[in-house]
Formats: C-alpha cells, structure tokens, sequence
C-alpha cells in the first residue's frame, strides 16, 4: 500500500485537510504523519509563511526550501489554492517558494480551471502535463446536518460574512458600502476572528455604532456554522481578485444550501450554472466599492418582499456541490493521480 503525508500537519482542525485524507484513503492510499516513511508527500498551504518578522520570514522560507531538497527522492503533489500569498509583504519569499515547489512537484491540482493560466502567466509554467484537476471536496454534514429551518426573516435581506478577519478580505470595504446603502429592511452580520486589535478598532470605527451592522468578533467553532448560516439568505465574500483562486468558504455556503455574493474567482468560474449565484468583477479598489455596491442594490430590489426566494438558490447550490464535489468525485480524480 502505499504511503502518502498531507502537509501541513499544523492545520489538524482544517476540514479540507480531513476530507482529503479520506479522499486519498478511498484510493487504497495509507495516510500517516511520517514524511520519512512516505512515499508521497502531498503539499497544502507549505508556501505560507506566518510571521511579521523577517528574520523568521527568512528562516521559513530556508527551513522549507531545504525540506524540499530532502524530499527529492519522493513524489511531490503540491496543490494550488491562491494566485498568489494574501500577504504581498512576504510575496517574495512565498513566490520563490512556490516556483520552487512548482519545480519539484510531479503533479499540481487545481480546484479551479482557472487556475492554469495563473500557472502559466505568474509562475512561467511550461509542463502542463503536470497539472491536474481535481474538484474541491463540498462539506455536506461536516459541521453537522442541514437544518430544514427555512424561517429566516423573510422582511429584510439578511447578509452575513464569516470567517477569519484579515486585511486582504475587504470587511471595511463591505462596511463602507452596506453604510452607504443604508437600506432600511436589510442587516449584515460579520463573524470571525480579526487579526488584530488595530484592525478590530478600525472596522468599529467604520461601523460606527450601525443599528443595522451586528458583529461577533471570535473564532466562531465549527459546530455552529449550520445554525448561523440558517439565519442568513447570502454569504458575502469580498475578495482580493488579485490573490484569491479558490474558496472553500463559498463551498461550505452552498454545502449548507446558502447562496453567495462575491468576485469571480476561480471556484465560481468553474460552475457553469451562473444563475444559482451573485458574483461581479473589478479592476481596482474603487471599481470594487462600486460593483459590490450595485451588486447588493440589485439583491435587495430584485428580491424585494420575496427573499425566501434566496434560500431557493441557496438549495439549487447544495444541488450543485452534492452531485459535483462530492468525496467519490474527488477520489476518482486523485486515483488518476496515485496511479
């Protein structure tokens, strides 16, 4: 049997990470810790680099770069999950990183088919016999069963994001519109973790003590994501297009039969159903503002007194991933891989 890790192990919490391993298990594949021992080293996120500093910063990137020298012996999958790093202050080194990892890996999957042509534009890609795609697992029952509580507050649009807080993910920019909109019969609700204090400050301040803005600023845990996403009808994800490729949080939305509101990024494109969802592009921060603003006007006034109309979309999108992104899907295309 063969022997395969899925790195990094520090994220054990992560549900994709989980979900994978299963995957890979449904292909006879032995699943175990021990890089020594393995044959296979399956790669997730190993570009990231966490830390402020750039002593540490240098010490990753050299620590990581020589993990791949020692791993040349074995079959390196690397899978692709952002254009590029979030964080442009560590671009550099992550960028040289993953041109590296790009190298050494015998395959690269993709969750998105748009992904390719980042590979090729960003990261010089030539061997595209390399690349494979495979479909981002959906997260049905993962948090917990679907309620069939459809008793969302059908008199206002109830816009919700969730989700870890930081910079790139442009909560001020969705403050700043939903305050300018200022619809009397719709609410936003942000949940999440915020990287910072300072971050924290800013977005209260944006707020400004908004009736119609509620917040919970904490890591919301996985076993209440069913019940907060039921009382919503549309998950809003303003994204950086420059950096985002694939969202596993707009694949737990529709997991949980929520539509969304985002960028068109890779995982949207990949669907060829555009109606079940809202999605927009932009070229720059201002135009961002301006579609996001017209996008959440249109939901509003097209969905007027008939938002149940929403949870409608949101159980055509649990269709979509069920019969597209379920686990036997996925562990069909890796066996191609393993093989």
């Amino acid at each position: 049997m063969l022997r395969l890790s899925i790195l990094p192990f520090e994220i054990k919490s992560n549900k994709y990470i989980d979900l994978m391993k299963i995957c890979y298990e449904m292909c006879g594949v032995s699943v175990i810790e021990d890089t020594h021992k393995s044959e296979i080293i399956s790669l997730n996120w190993f570009e990231n680099i966490d830390s402020k500093y750039f002593i540490k910063i240098l010490f990753i990137y050299l620590k990581k770069t020589l993990q791949l020298f020692f791993w040349r012996k074995k079959r390196i999958i690397w899978t692709m999950h952002n254009k590029q790093p979030h964080d442009r202050k560590k671009g550099f080194f992550s960028n040289k990183l993953i041109k590296n990892i790009i190298k050494k890996s015998d395959k690269i999957i993709i969750h998105s088919k748009d992904s390719i042509d980042t590979l090729i534009e960003i990261y010089g890609l030539t061997k595209l016999e390399k690349v494979v795609y495979v479909p981002h697992p959906n997260y049905i029952d993962q948090y917990g069963e679907l309620s069939l509580n459809r008793n969302v507050d059908n008199k206002k649009l109830k816009l919700l994001f969730v989700g870890a807080i930081k910079e790139y993910k442009n909560i001020e920019l969705l403050i700043e519109v939903f305050n300018e909109l200022d619809f009397q019969n719709m609410e936003l609700m942000i949940c999440g973790k915020v990287s910072s204090d300072i971050y924290k400050n800013q977005l209260e301040n944006l707020i400004n003590k908004n009736p119609k803005i509620h917040t919970d600023f904490r890591f919301i845990d996985d076993e209440e994501l069913p019940s907060l996403l039921e009382e919503y009808h549309v998950l809003v994800t303003p994204y950086e297009l420059k950096s985002s490729l694939n969202s596993g949080t707009i694949l737990l939305s529709f997991s949980y039969a929520r539509t969304i509101l985002s960028p068109n990024i890779g995982t949207l494109k990949t669907i060829d159903d555009k109606s079940i969802f809202f999605t927009y592009e932009y070229e720059n921060k201002k135009e961002h503002y301006e579609r996001l603003k017209e996008s959440i006007s249109f939901i509003y006034e097209e969905y007027s007194e008939r938002y149940d109309d929403l949870l409608i979309l949101g159980e055509k999108c649990r269709n979509y991933v069920q019969k597209n992104n379920s686990l036997e899907n996925t562990a069909k295309e890796l066996m191609k891989i393993i093989n």
